[in-house]
């Protein structure tokens, strides 16, 4: 229940309306009018109302999604779900409100993320997928509040937050509001190159040198990529140990030298594979496509040939040639034998 008390000389009239509202939800009011002058007090005189009515003061309740940009949102960005709560012309004083909306499926309140409000007094819940709203206060005067809850995504595709996801009490039912995300698309490349330290300056790799490897690797995907470390056999001493990077971001990996061995250059080249791994946001890991870098040895550079031009030993197409070479020597030597003989006759 709400009074006014109407003051004034015989005579006056106007229009008046109460300071304040009354939340209102059953089938029946009335009203009460009280004579505040004592009965001999003096004073007194008739009093007489007409066209008496009642005003729905009641706010209104609108919602709407606000976010940077125009674009779909990439998986698990934060945006805001504010609820305005606006007053009546009369700015009266509006008290007891209250109202749950439940999220569409696939939009998710932001675990991260604080919910805030302008209004004189609000009770906010944002468990089991839903945000509800008691004792909702706009003081006399105010235009109207705001309630912020900010919320995400990992699911793509269009959310519409319309009238059906609210129940109200003591407002106004909102309109439609509507966000779009993109659907999770993780993807990640590896580009690896090696820089040989050629101590004998002939551009090949020879035991004992060394080769230094980076690693650039980039988020080519949507969403961000956690403890992205590499995976290569030959390396060591990985700097930095592993990086997260969001959608866009990279990263260069350094190692430790490798140091050319006999087995590499009986291989022919040092040849090794990259992948790059990271771990996405709500589980499970990604690996890049590998990337091979190839430094020439010794032998494969001189097709697998000695300094004498031979092939080097232990090459199956190199003791052949040798086979082969050797015979027509002494092939050479017996045909000059048997020449020889008919020289001296």
């Amino acid at each position: 229940m709400t009074t006014t008390s109407i003051g004034g000389h015989p005579g006056a009239f106007g229009t008046i309306s109460s300071t304040g509202s009354v939340l209102f939800t059953g089938t029946d009011f009335g009203f009460r009018v009280i004579n505040d002058v004592a009965v001999n007090g003096g004073g007194g005189n008739d009093v007489a109302f007409d066209n008496l009515r009642v005003l729905d003061a009641t706010p209104q309740l609108d919602k709407q999604f606000r976010f940077d940009g125009d674009e779909p949102l990439a998986p698990l960005t934060s945006a805001d779900l504010v609820f305005t709560i606006t007053n009546t012309s009369e700015l009266a004083e509006k008290t007891g409100w209250s109202f749950t909306d439940t999220l569409p499926a696939g939009l998710e309140i932001d675990p991260d993320g604080v919910p805030s409000d302008t209004c004189d007094a609000a009770s906010i819940d944002t468990t089991d997928g839903k945000v509800t709203v008691t004792d909702g206060s706009l003081g006399t005067g105010d235009t109207s509040c705001t309630i912020t809850v900010p919320v995400t995504s990992w699911s793509g595709g269009t959310f519409e937050n319309g009238p059906g996801n609210v129940t109200t009490v003591g407002l106004q039912e909102p309109g439609t509001a509507e966000i779009e995300y993109q659907a999770p698309a993780p993807g990640m490349t590896i580009v690896k190159s090696a820089e040989l330290d050629d101590t004998n300056g002939n551009d090949l790799a020879d035991v004992g040198e060394q080769i230094v490897y980076s690693f650039e690797v980039e988020n080519t995907g949507n969403i961000e990529m956690t403890d992205v470390t590499i995976d290569d056999p030959k390396v060591s001493g990985l700097d930095p140990a592993s990086a997260d990077l969001a959608p866009g971001d990279s990263v260069t990996f350094t190692t430790d030298p490798y140091v050319v061995t006999e087995k590499d250059l009986a291989d022919g080249s040092v040849d090794n594979t990259a992948t790059a791994t990271g771990f996405l946001p709500r589980g499970g890991e990604f690996t890049s496509d590998p990337d091979t870098v190839h430094t020439p040895g010794v032998e494969s550079a001189g097709g697998g040939h000695d300094d004498a031009g031979l092939p080097a030993a232990g090459s199956p197409l190199g003791v052949g040639l040798v086979l082969a070479a050797v015979g027509s020597v002494v092939l050479g030597a017996v045909m000059l034998r048997r020449r020889r003989p008919l020289a001296t006759r």
